[in-house]
C-alpha cells in the first residue's frame, strides 16, 4: 500500500479516527483519502473494464427487444443502441489505460451509464406502443448495474441517480395512455429502488473503507512488531559495551563461515586478541576508564573489519576475536600485525603496564582449511594457544602455530 504525504503516525491517527467516526462519515481525512483512492485504483479499473464490456454487450443485445416492443421509433433509436452508447462507454474503458485519466474513471463510468439510462427514458417517452410503458424496468436494471456491478463511488453514483430520477420524472409526466395512479406507482417504485440501492452502495463503501483502515493498522502493527523483533535480535547478538558481536553470535557466524569454506575449499583465519595487563589498568585507572579502553579497541577493530570481509567480536572480558573468511596464513599475519601496531599507535596511556607506556595487545593467529568432521572449535583452540604463546613471549606481539 502506498502512503503519499503521510507519516506512519498520521496514517494511524487517521485510520483510528475513521473507525471511531459515526455512520454518516464516508470519506477519510484528505491525505488518507488520496492514499485510499491510489491503493484501490487498480481494482476499480479491472472492474470497470471487465463489467463495462459486459454492460455494452447486454445494452446492444436489447436492440432485439426494441425491434419488437418499440417498432414505431426503432429506426431512430437503433443507432444509439448499437453505436452511440457502446462508443461512449468503450471510450471511457479505453481511456482507463491512460494514467492521467484513471483518477477520473469513476466519473466517466457514472456519466456513461447515466447517459445510457436516460436514453431508455427517452425511448419510452417517445414511443406510442403499449409495451413502452414497461421500459421503466430498464431504468431499474441500469441502476442495479451502476451501483452493484460497477460499484462506482457513492458520491458520483448519487449524482448520476439524481439526474436519472429527474429525467424519469419529467418523462413520466408526459407519458401518454397511463393513468395518474399507475404513474404514481411507477414513480414510487423507481425512486424507492434507486434510494435503497444507494443505501446499499453507501454501506458497501463504508464497510470497504473500514476494512481498509483496519488492514492499514494491522499492517503497521505487523511492521512495528517485525521491527521490534529485528531490534531484539540485533540486541541479543551485540555486546552491550563495545557494539561488536557477542560470543554467542560470533559462534553462529563462525559455523556459517566454516561450512561455506568447507564447500568452496577456502581457508579461514582467526585472531584471538587480549589487551595486555588489563587488570593492572583497571586497578590503576578504575573500571570506567577500563571500559573506555575496551570501547576504543573495539572501534579500531570495527574500522579494520569495515575495510575487509572480516568479522570482529568481543569474546569476553578484555578478549576479542577477528574471523577472517578466505584469508591465507600470510595475509592473516599481515592483518594481525597491522591491528597490533594500530592499537599501539593509538597511544592510550597505560602507566601500570610493564610492557609499554600505552595500551597494547597480544594476538594469537591460526588458519585452517575446514574439512568434513572437523569442528570449528579447533580453530579457536589453535588461536587461543597461539595467544598464550604471545603472552609468554613478552606480550605486544603476534604469534601463530608453526606451519
Amino acid at each position: 500500500m502506498t502512503r503519499p504525504e503521510e507519516t506512519d503516525s498520521q496514517i494511524r491517527s487517521a485510520a483510528l479516527a475513521y473507525l471511531a467516526s459515526p455512520w454518516h462519515v464516508l470519506a477519510f481525512a484528505p491525505a488518507m483519502e488520496r492514499t485510499f483512492r491510489a491503493d484501490t485504483l487498480a481494482g476499480r479499473l479491472r472492474r470497470y473494464r471487465s463489467f463495462g464490456l459486459v454492460g455494452i454487450l447486454i445494452y446492444m443485445a436489447y436492440t432485439g427487444v426494441d425491434w419488437f416492443a418499440l417498432h414505431d421509433i426503432f429506426p431512430s433509436i437503433w443507432p444509439w443502441r448499437l453505436l452511440g452508447m457502446p462508443l461512449i462507454t468503450g471510450s471511457v474503458i479505453a481511456l482507463s489505460f491512460w494514467r492521467r485519466f484513471q483518477p477520473w474513471c469513476d466519473l466517466g463510468m457514472v456519466g456513461a451509464t447515466t447517459l445510457g439510462t436516460l436514453a431508455l427514458v427517452v425511448f419510452f417517452s417517445l414511443s406510442l406502443t403499449p409495451a413502452s410503458n414497461h421500459y421503466y424496468g430498464g431504468v431499474l436494471l441500469c441502476g442495479v448495474y451502476l451501483m452493484f456491478v460497477l460499484r462506482t463511488g457513492f458520491v458520483p453514483t448519487a449524482w448520476g441517480c439524481g439526474f436519472i430520477l429527474a429525467g424519469f420524472t419529467l418523462a413520466l409526466e408526459g407519458l401518454q395512455g397511463v393513468d395518474p395512479p399507475t404513474r404514481l406507482v411507477i414513480a414510487a417504485v423507481t425512486a424507492s429502488t434507486l434510494l435503497l440501492g444507494l443505501a446499499g452502495l453507501y454501506q458497501l463503501e463504508r464497510d470497504e473503507r473500514r476494512s481498509y483502515a483496519l488492514a492499514l493498522l494491522r499492517r503497521m502493527d505487523g511492521a512495528a512488531l517485525a521491527q521490534a523483533n529485528a531490534r531484539l535480535a540485533q540486541l541479543s547478538a551485540v555486546d552491550g559495551l563495545t557494539g561488536l558481536l557477542n560470543r554467542r553470535a560470533f559462534e553462529t557466524r563462525l559455523h556459517e563461515v566454516w561450512e561455506a569454506a568447507a564447500t568452496t575449499g577456502g581457508e579461514v583465519g582467526l585472531l584471538f586478541i587480549d589487551v595486555d595487563e588489563f587488570k593492572a589498568f583497571n586497578d590503576f585507572y578504575g573500571h570506567q576508564a577500563g571500559d573506555e579502553v575496551l570501547r576504543q579497541v573495539a572501534r579500531l577493530l570495527d574500522a579494520h573489519t569495515r575495510a575487509t570481509a572480516d568479522i570482529a567480536a568481543r569474546y569476553g572480558g578484555e578478549e576479542f576475536l577477528v574471523l577472517m573468511p578466505g584469508c591465507s596464513r600470510h595475509a592473516a599475519l599481515e592483518r594481525a600485525e597491522r591491528l597490533r601496531a594500530g592499537i599501539e599507535a593509538a597511544c592510550m596511556e597505560h602507566a601500570a603496564s610493564p610492557v609499554q607506556g600505552c595500551v597494547t595487545v597480544s594476538i594469537g593467529l591460526a588458519t585452517q582449511h575446514p574439512a568434513s568432521g572437523v569442528d570449528p572449535a579447533a580453530l579457536v583452540r589453535a588461536a587461543d594457544e597461539a595467544l598464550y604463546a604471545a603472552k609468554a613471549a613478552g606480550r605486544n606481539r603476534v604469534m601463530m602455530p608453526s606451519a
